[in-house]
């Protein structure tokens, strides 16, 4: 049986100063659910409007109990971040690396965010389109004050509206040029103009293309985890990549010998890796193509400088297969050298540069 109900309670009047009945405006549903428990839930001001919302529910409860329940009804309640979140577990479940788990949903949270999507109801084709649209605009530049020459770095980062220590690396990667050092590090006008230019460029056909693709792995994801009884987004299909937004070419035989030249007789450490290091880290990278991450993995029991060969676990390889590669004959005593005075099981080319390396 369901009851539509108001709360009362016991307050005291400010004004006398005498303890006063008070009922709540909101009107609630009691009712008994397919277990047996009794329930009360918040409806609305409006009795007629409540009486019809209680009706429901109990339908709702008739139906479960006689086995009608729509078993993608639960679902459809969830807001879609837990959805999303869920699918970020599944994804390290099944081996995905913290850095693939990271940009596949942080990808798959920008096209929410941007369409303003929130249930599994909304997401359809029209509204991601709507999304990937705001995301491919180019953002609005912020106005810089008249007559100011040069900025902080908190000045450059609250218009760019990152983060304080994001600065420099910006800075750096744009070659743009600055005054002085450390905190009290300063920008002149030209750059702060030149950063807001980089910033305020569009994303591009490919990184939309990837936006797609992990909305849709997603949305197909839902549908065989039988959250919900059909692909939402199943017409939605990638823009054409046409562009080339960077020329890029290979470095030539001779470029590649001053490079490891260079590297092997440098006294500087730079993100855990010393000069020779890094020199031995190219010549492998050039001679068995593993990708930065696979590279990184590897330790010195990997190697067989008798077979001249280095295995890569299916577990660190990115299409998930062993592969036994040969390296160059002219690398194996360098890389014998280089490998006897480091441990049998830790990273032969251990620290923090995979992650910005390609």
């Amino acid at each position: 049986m369901a009851t539509l109900i108001r709360r009362k309670h016991w307050t005291v009047d400010p004004t006398t100063g005498e303890r006063v009945l008070k009922v709540s405006k909101n009107w609630y549903g009691q009712y008994t659910d397919a277990d047996g428990k009794v329930r009360r839930v918040p409806l609305c001001t409006n009795k007629i409007a409540s009486t019809k919302m209680l009706g429901d529910i109990v339908g709702r409860v008739a139906d479960e109990k006689a086995g009608l329940v729509n078993c993608f009804e639960v679902h459809r309640r969830r807001p879609l971040a837990d959805h999303v979140a869920d699918f970020s577990t599944f994804l390290e479940n099944r081996g995905g690396t913290a850095k693939q788990v990271h940009l596949k949903v942080g990808r798959i949270r920008k096209v929410l965010q941007a369409g303003n999507i929130a249930t599994i109801g909304e997401l359809t084709v029209s509204k991601v389109q709507h999304a990937l649209a705001k995301l491919a605009a180019r953002k609005a530049a912020p106005a810089l004050d008249e007559g100011r020459e040069v900025f902080t770095r908190a000045d450059v980062a609250k218009l760019l509206r990152v983060k304080l220590e994001s600065v420099a690396p910006l800075i750096k990667r744009a070659g743009l040029p600055a005054n002085g050092a450390g905190p009290a590090r300063t920008f002149p006008r030209s750059t702060v103009l030149a950063l807001i230019e980089r910033n305020g460029q569009s994303r591009g056909e490919q990184t939309l293309a990837y936006y797609v693709r992990e909305i849709k792995s997603f949305a197909k994801w839902m549908m065989t985890d039988r959250r919900t009884g059909d692909n939402p987004l199943i017409g939605l299909h990638p823009p054409r990549v046409n562009e080339k937004r960077r020329d890029r070419r290979p470095l030539s035989l001779e470029e590649f010998g001053r490079l490891i030249d260079v590297a092997r007789v440098s006294g500087r450490e730079f993100r855990g890796m010393s000069g020779p290091g890094r020199a031995m880290l190219y010549e492998l990278a050039a001679g068995t193509g593993f990708r930065a991450s696979e590279l990184a993995s590897l330790t010195p029991r990997d190697f067989d400088l008798h077979a001249l060969t280095v295995t890569l676990t299916g577990r660190n390889a990115k299409n998930g297969r062993t592969v036994t590669q040969p390296f160059p004959a002219a690398l194996a005593d360098r890389l014998g050298e280089y490998l006897d005075a480091l441990p049998l099981d830790l990273p032969v080319w251990g620290g923090s540069w995979p992650a910005r390396a390609a």
